[in-house]
C-alpha cells in the first residue's frame, strides 16, 4: 500500500506520495512575499499604474462603499496584494470601501494571520425547477457552520412576505447583496460549506470561485407536476422557466432526484 500525505495544492487538499517533495501553497506565498521588497511594495502604491487603476475602480463603484453603502474613497484588494501580487491591478479583485469598513476588513485579515486555522470550504450551487426541494435539500445536508445564500429566504427576511412570494423592487438589492458576498468568498474559508441556490446555472459565480474553492454543482431534479403546482400557487410561469432551464448545458453537474414528498 502506498503511504500518502495530505498537502495543499492550488488552494485545495491533495493526497500525494509521502516521500514526494511538494511545493505547498504556504511555501509559494512565503517565497512570493520574500521576493516583494518593502520598496517595491511602497513604490507600487505611488505608481502611475496604481493611481489610474484606483481612479477607475472609484468611478466604477460610484465612490460608494461596497460593504455598507456609505461614501467611500479607499480602494481595497479583496485578496490582499501581498498574497496575490500578480493580480494587484485586477479590477475584479478591487473594491471601494469607506475608511471604517476598510479598517474592519484589515483587522479581520490580521486575525487570520495570527494563526487561525483555515477550513477546507466547499461551494455548493444547487439549481432546479421552482419548488421547496432546494431549500429542503440544504436544510437536510447543512452543518452548524455553513453560509446559505437562498434568494427566497432573503426575500422573505427583507420584505416580511410569505416564503416564495416576491417583491420586484427588492430583487435588485438581493442580487446586489449576493454578488458582493460571492466576491468576498474568494478570500474566505470561515465556513464548512457555502450553499447558493439558483433556478439556472450561473457561470459567473462558478468562474469567479473555482480557482479558490471546490465547486459542488448540483442539479436537483424536481418532478414537473410538483413544480407546476408550486408555480401556480406562487404565480410563476412554469413553462417559461422550464424552457429556459432546458437551454442550459448541465454536463458535469451532479443530477439528484428530488424526493416526491
Amino acid at each position: 500500500m502506498v503511504v500518502t500525505k495530505l498537502t495543499m495544492q492550488g488552494g485545495k487538499p491533495s493526497k500525494q506520495p509521502y516521500n514526494k517533495r511538494m511545493r505547498t501553497d504556504n511555501d509559494r506565498i512565503y517565497n512570493q512575499r520574500r521576493a516583494i521588497t518593502k520598496k517595491a511594495y511602497l513604490d507600487f502604491y505611488h505608481s502611475k499604474e496604481w493611481k489610474q487603476t484606483r481612479a477607475e475602480v472609484l468611478e466604477r463603484d460610484l465612490y460608494i462603499c461596497q460593504m455598507c453603502g456609505a461614501a467611500g474613497n479607499v480602494v481595497d484588494h479583496i485578496i490582499p496584494s501581498l498574497t496575490d501580487w500578480n493580480n494587484r491591478t485586477d479590477a475584479d479583485n478591487l473594491e471601494t470601501l469607506c475608511r471604517r469598513c476598510h479598517d474592519l476588513k484589515t483587522w479581520k485579515e490580521k486575525q487570520h494571520q495570527k494563526g487561525k486555522v483555515k477550513r477546507y470550504m466547499i461551494i455548493n450551487i444547487v439549481v432546479g425547477l421552482p419548488s421547496e426541494d432546494k431549500l429542503n435539500y440544504i436544510n437536510k445536508h447543512k452543518t452548524n457552520n455553513d453560509l446559505i445564500l437562498d434568494f427566497d429566504s432573503l426575500m422573505h427576511a427583507l420584505t416580511g412576505l410569505d416564503l416564495y412570494k416576491h417583491n420586484k423592487d427588492t430583487t435588485y438589492y438581493i442580487d446586489l447583496f449576493m454578488s458582493q458576498v460571492v466576491r468576498l468568498l474568494k478570500d474566505d474559508t470561515n465556513y464548512n460549506n457555502v450553499w447558493i441556490t439558483r433556478t439556472y446555472p450561473d457561470n459567473n459565480i462558478i468562474n469567479l470561485l473555482s480557482n479558490y474553492h471546490d465547486i459542488n454543482k448540483i442539479f436537483l431534479d424536481t418532478s414537473e407536476e410538483k413544480s407546476k403546482i408550486f408555480c401556480e400557487k406562487n404565480n410563476f410561469d412554469f413553462y417559461k422557466i422550464k424552457n429556459k432551464l432546458n437551454s442550459y448545458d448541465l454536463t458535469g453537474w451532479k443530477h439528484l432526484k428530488a424526493p416526491q414528498q
